[in-house]
């Protein structure tokens, strides 16, 4: 099989919400002597993650991207910011907004609106 199989099989099970599967196949690819993942396969496990609510899983992906010396878009880290949001996290989604534009990605009215809703939903209306 070749990346483009591979990119398939990741993308089929992303759109059937088969987290566990993306992230396996990412890890597959990883592993293969001759096949890398491309910046939509780990955005694919960051969202998987994300989606079961596993902000940290998220995250770990993205820092993966990172390893593999794939540039993360505003895709990835607006996809760990909301999961921080999603667990009311708004230290965790701070964090990722300071990343995302150390990185040199400009955060946009999405990304600090939902840092804002980590911190409310949290009751810190102090930090939003």
């Amino acid at each position: 099989p070749d990346r483009l199989s591979y990119s398939a099989v990741v993308e089929a099970a992303a759109r059937s919400s088969a987290s566990d599967v993306v992230c396996e196949w990412v890890d597959r690819m990883e592993a293969s002597p001759t096949i890398t993942p491309d910046e939509a396969c780990f955005n694919m496990a960051i969202n998987g993650c994300a989606g079961q609510g596993d902000a940290h899983g998220a995250a770990r992906w993205l820092l993966r991207m990172v390893r593999a010396r794939l540039a993360p878009n505003s895709i990835s880290f607006n996809t760990v910011i909301k999961a921080c949001a999603a667990k009311h996290d708004g230290t965790g989604a701070l964090h990722w907004l300071r990343q995302m534009a150390s990185s040199g990605l400009a955060p946009n009215i999405i990304t600090y609106n939902t840092v804002a809703r980590a911190f409310a939903s949290a009751g810190n209306l102090g930090q939003v």
